[in-house]
């Protein structure tokens, strides 16, 4: 099992692939007796205007809540999350959002997210 807080350590280093100016911890909840339980939101700046959002929720070191959203010009360009708020979608509740589309997403992970983000940079 892994902790909030090496989950935490693991994104921030993928994140690091961007080449991204700042990561900040807006926020982060570990349950009091369990560190495998908890979840934790980051952001990192790439350039002015533009930034990353990583939302995780962890139960027992397992990711169970995701969403990692690329903003430009506060505008949404980019998101990975598994809200279940669209259930036709084969992968569901995995899904994307891009282009103002709702995608199916089979690689649900956030170096994928980081993958797809270099090629629209």
């Amino acid at each position: 099992m892994r902790s909030v807080l090496k989950r935490v350590e693991e994104v921030t280093n993928a994140l690091k692939e961007l080449n991204v100016k700042n990561i900040k911890l807006i926020n982060i909840k570990i349950a009091k007796n369990n560190p495998d339980t908890g979840g934790f939101k980051l952001r990192a700046i790439i350039e002015e205007h533009t930034f990353i959002d990583v939302y995780e929720f962890l139960l027992a070191g397992k990711i169970v809540r995701y969403s990692y959203t690329l903003v430009k010009n506060n505008k949404s360009v980019l998101r990975y999350d598994n809200a279940p708020h669209h259930p036709k979608i084969v992968t569901h509740p995995n899904h994307k959002h891009a282009n103002g589309k709702i995608l199916e997403l089979r690689n649900p992970h956030i170096e994928a997210f980081i993958s797809e983000v270099k090629n629209i940079n």
